[in-house]
C-alpha cells in the first residue's frame, strides 16, 4: 500500500530498498548538485566577465555564435548520450559486457563522424550565416573557431555520459562541470586580459572545450572496473539508434524552444538586445539548480525501475523527487525575481533594461520544475516518441509566436513566446507520465507546496511594491524565505525524508 504520500509501505525489504534508492539519489544527486552549482557560479563569472569586457553588443555576438555552435552539436549527438545511458545501465544489469563495449564505441564513433561533417558545415558557411541570416558581419570572424569548437563539445558529452550509463556520476560531474567550466573562464578570461577581445575570446573556448574533451575519454577506462575494456564487441546499432534518433529529436526541439528565440532576436534586433536577453536568461536558469543536478542520477535509476516492472517503486521515487525540485525551486525563482535590477547589473549598467525579461523567465523556469523530470521518465520508460510528439508540437508553436511576438516587442515578445511553449510541454508530460506510465507526481504534500509557494510568491510581490531600499527589501526577502521554510518543513517535510537526508549528511 501507498500512504497520502506517495511512500511505499509495505513490508520491510521493500522499505528498505525504497530508502536504498533515496540514498543513491541523494548522494548521486548531492554530488551533482555541488557540482552543478559550482558550475553555476564559474559560468555567472564567465558570463560577467564576457559582458563587462564586450558589452551588450559584443556579448551579443559571443551568444549568436555560440547559439549555433549548440545547433549543430545535438545533431552530431543523435540523441546518443541518453541512449549510452539506458543501455549502459541496462547491460550492465543483466551482465553483458559485449553489448556494453559496443553501446559505448558505437555512439562515440557515430557522433564524433557526424560532428566534423557539422563543424566543418559552419565553418565552410560562416560568411552566410553572418551576413544573411543574422546582418551582423563581424560574425564572419568568429563563426569558423565555433565550427571548430562543435567536434569536442560532441565528445565531450558523449564520454561524460559512458560515467552516467555506469552510475559513476562524480567523473561526469568534475569533468563537466568543475573542470570545463575553470578552463573555459581561464582561457577565455586570459584572452580578454590580454586585449584580444571577441575574437581572442572565441579562441579561447575552443581551447577549453578541447582540452576538457579529453579529459572525458580518459576517464572512460577508469569506468571499466567490473567489465574489461577489451574484449568482444556486440553492438546492437539498429536498437541503439531507434531508441536515440527520438530522443535526439525531442532533445533538439526542446533545444530549439529554448534557442530559436536568439536566432530569431538576432534576426529582427541587433546584438545588444541578444546579449540583454541571453543575460537575462542566463539568471533564470539558477531557477533550475536544483532539476539539474537530481535529474542527472534520476534517469538511470528510472531506467532500472522501469525495466524491472516496479512500477509503484518508480512512482514513489518519482514523486520525492519532484516534491523535492519544487521545493527547493520556489526560493531561487520568486527572490531572484525581487532582485532583478540588482542581478541584472552585475553585468553592467545596458542590461538592466531586461528586467521585466527575467522575471518572465524566472516564471517560465518555475512552471518548467513544477512537474519533475516528466519527459525524462517518459524517456527512460521507452515513451521517447511521445516526448517527441510534444516537443515538435511545441516547437512549432515557439517559432511561430517568436515571428509574430519579437518584430514588434523584441525581448519581451521572446521571453513570452518562451514561457508559453515550455508551459506546454510540460503540461502534456504532466498527462502522459500518468496515461502511458501510469503515474503522476502531485499528492498532497505537492499541492501543499504549491499553496505555500503561492502565498511565498505573493507575499514577496507585496514586498516589490513598497519600493523599499536594498537593505530593507533584503531584510523583508530573508523573514518570508524563513517563514517559508518554516512551513515546508512543517507540512511537507516526511519523516522518511528526514532520515534520508540525516543518513546523507553522516
Amino acid at each position: 500500500m501507498t500512504d497520502s504520500s506517495g511512500v511505499v509501505a509495505e513490508d520491510g525489504s521493500e522499505s528498505d530498498s525504497i530508502d536504498d534508492l533515496f540514498q543513491e539519489l541523494l548522494k548521486g544527486g548531492g554530488v551533482a548538485f555541488g557540482a552543478s552549482l559550482f558550475s553555476k557560479a564559474v559560468g555567472f563569472v564567465f558570463n560577467i566577465t564576457l559582458a563587462r569586457f564586450l558589452g551588450a553588443s559584443g556579448y551579443g555576438l559571443f551568444v549568436l555564435g555560440l547559439t549555433v555552435a549548440h545547433f549543430a552539436q545535438p545533431v552530431a549527438l543523435l540523441g546518443l548520450p541518453d541512449g549510452i545511458v539506458r543501455y549502459v545501465s541496462k547491460y550492465r544489469s543483466e551482465d553483458r559486457p559485449a553489448k556494453v563495449r559496443g553501446t559505448v564505441l558505437t555512439s562515440i564513433g557515430i557522433s564524433a563522424a557526424f560532428a566534423v561533417v557539422l563543424g566543418a558545415g559552419v565553418f565552410l558557411f560562416a560568411g552566410e550565416l553572418a551576413t544573411r541570416v543574422f546582418d551582423e558581419p563581424e560574425l564572419v570572424q568568429i563563426l569558423p573557431l565555433f565550427g571548430l569548437a562543435v567536434p569536442f563539445y560532441v565528445l565531450l558529452q558523449t564520454s561524460t555520459s559512458v560515467a552516467v550509463g555506469f552510475k559513476r556520476i562524480e567523473y561526469q560531474q568534475v569533468v563537466r562541470n568543475v573542470l570545463f567550466p575553470l578552463l573555459k573562464l581561464g582561457a577565455v578570461g586570459g584572452a580578454l586580459l590580454l586585449g584580444y577581445q571577441l575574437q581572442g575570446a572565441v579562441s579561447g573556448l575552443v581551447v577549453a572545450v578541447a582540452l576538457a574533451s579529453v579529459a572525458g575519454v580518459v576517464v572512460i577506462p577508469r569506468l571499466f572496473t567490473e567489465i574489461e575494456l577489451r574484449g568482444a564487441v556486440d553492438p546492437e546499432v539498429s536498437r541503439l539508434l531507434r531508441y536515440s534518433l527520438p530522443v535526439f529529436l525531442s532533445g533538439f526541439s526542446y533545444l530549439a524552444l529554448n534557442q530559436i528565440d536568439r536566432l530569431v532576436l538576432g534576426a529582427f534586433r541587433p546584438s545588444s538586445a541578444v546579449g540583454i536577453y541571453n543575460a537575462s536568461s542566463v539568471l533564470s536558469q539558477q531557477g533550475v539548480l536544483f532539476f539539474a543536478a537530481i535529474v542527472t542520477i534520476f534517469n538511470p535509476i528510472a531506467s532500472d525501475l522501469y525495466s524491472s516492472g516496479s512500477i509503484e517503486r518508480l512512482q514513489t521515487v518519482y514523486r520525492t523527487v519532484t516534491r523535492w525540485i519544487l521545493m527547493l525551486s520556489f526560493p531561487i525563482a520568486v527572490v531572484g525575481s525581487l532582485f532583478a535590477t540588482e542581478l541584472l547589473r552585475l553585468f553592467n549598467a545596458q542590461f538592466v533594461a531586461g528586467v521585466p525579461i527575467l522575471v518572465l523567465l524566472f516564471g517560465a523556469q518555475l512552471l518548467y520544475v513544477a512537474v519533475g523530470p516528466a519527459g525524462e521518465l517518459l524517456q527512460m520508460s521507452g515513451f521517447q516518441d511521445i516526448v517527441l510528439l510534444d516537443t515538435v508540437s511545441m516547437l512549432v508553436v515557439n517559432v511561430v509566436l517568436n515571428l509574430l511576438l519579437v518584430p514588434r516587442y523584441g525581448a519581451i515578445g521572446a521571453a513570452v513566446a518562451t514561457a508559453v511553449s515550455i508551459s506546454g510541454v510540460q503540461l502534456a508530460e504532466l498527462y502522459q507520465t500518468k496515461r502511458y506510465v501510469g503515474i503522476q507526481p502531485i499528492g498532497k504534500r505537492y499541492l501543499y507546496i504549491v499553496v505555500i509557494g503561492g502565498a511565498f510568491a505573493a507575499a514577496t510581490y507585496g514586498v516589490s511594491l513598497l519600493s523599499l531600499s536594498l537593505v530593507p527589501r533584503a531584510a523583508a526577502a530573508i523573514t518570508v524565505s524563513a517563514v517559508y521554510a518554516a512551513l515546508v518543513w512543517v507540512f511537507t517535510i516526511t519523516e522518511e525524508d528526514k532520515a534520508t537526508f540525516q543518513s546523507f549528511v553522516s
